[in-house]
Order: structure tokens, then C-alpha cells, then sequence
């Protein structure tokens, strides 16, 4: 069995420095911009798309800063020009993610003053569970080693058409963005 490879791509063109979630709400107008990311080719309703997404949090703080990333699917109800499309958001991910002493390289894409999370922590209630069972359902898959190397994450884009990246700081000032590729 293979699996369809890509390369590393940045969530976000330039790091957040936000504090707070953005709430987001149903809309007539389909989500675009920075941190919206599309997750198949076709530009209609329907077709395919990736099913996961890794992820690897970095930002620019101190080590042990802390920032929040919560991650929003997009799917569209009905088709053609508006009114006729309404995107509605769904709530697929959110974590707290730890920056460590591991940093990037001058002079590249993710720089030697930017930090890697090595520890990441699902937010509570932030991934489904099994009818009235507490047992995860397991959409997301943390790898956290807590131990000054990088943490990235698997999470399952559940058919979703557009993904959108959200950072909250939450410990220290650091800004958030984190690595992408699917499969």
C-alpha cells in the first residue's frame, strides 16, 4: 500500500497575534483568505477530498509559551450562485500547544528565533465521543513528546470541503502557525 506524499506548506502566510477565537457562524459567503485552505481540486460542490491533515504548531515565543489552535471545517448546503450556497462551520479540532527549545534555521521558511510545540493537549469536549460512552471517538490522533523536539498531530478532515486555521494566545505573548500537508 502507498500513500500520496506532499510537501510541508504553511497554515498561515504570516504568524497570528491574535488572543481570542473568532466566532464563526453560517454565511452566504464563501470562506476565503488566509488560514482557509481547500482540501480538493474541484471548485463545485461534490467530489474529492483529502481525508487528513498532519499538522506541526510552531510560533515565536519564549520556550513554554503557550497558544491555542482550533481548527474549523467548511462544507457548503446546496450549490450555484447566492443566495443559493450556504457554508455552515464545524468545530473538527481544538489544542493547546506548548512551544519548546526547538527551533528553525536562519534565514528559512520557519526561522531559529521560532519555536516548535513539543507538547500538545486536546481541549476538552473538543473531540467527539462515542454515544453516552466517554471513550474518544479518535478523530485526532497527538504525537507529544514533551521533550524539546517537534509535536505534530493527524487530524481527519471528515469530508470537509475547506479547513480554516484559528490561534488563541493563552500563556505569554507568542504568535501561532503551524506546518500543513495532507494525505
Amino acid at each position: 500500500m502507498q500513500t500520496l506524499t506532499m510537501p510541508w506548506r504553511k497554515a498561515l502566510a504570516d504568524n497570528a497575534n491574535t488572543s481570542a477565537f473568532t466566532a464563526k457562524a453560517a454565511t452566504l459567503t464563501e470562506p476565503t483568505g488566509d488560514g482557509i485552505v481547500a482540501l480538493g481540486s474541484s471548485p463545485g460542490p461534490g467530489g474529492l477530498v483529502w481525508e487528513r491533515v498532519i499538522l506541526l504548531p510552531y510560533g515565536l515565543g519564549d520556550d513554554d509559551n503557550v497558544f491555542s489552535l482550533r481548527i474549523i471545517g467548511w462544507r457548503r448546503l446546496g450549490s450555484g450562485p447566492s443566495p443559493g450556497t450556504l457554508w455552515i462551520p464545524t468545530t473538527l479540532v481544538e489544542m493547546v500547544c506548548t512551544l519548546s527549545t526547538s527551533v528553525g534555521v536562519a534565514t528559512a521558511p520557519i526561522l531559529n528565533t521560532e519555536r516548535f510545540a513539543d507538547t500538545l493537549a486536546l481541549v476538552a469536549l473538543m473531540e467527539p465521543t462515542t454515544a453516552a460512552d466517554v471513550t474518544r471517538a479518535g478523530i485526532t490522533e497527538l504525537f507529544s513528546p514533551a521533550n524539546n523536539t517537534p509535536a505534530h498531530a493527524v487530524v481527519n478532515t471528515r469530508g470537509c470541503e475547506k479547513l480554516e486555521f484559528l490561534f488563541d494566545q493563552t500563556t505569554g505573548t507568542p504568535t501561532g502557525n503551524c506546518l500543513i500537508a495532507f494525505f
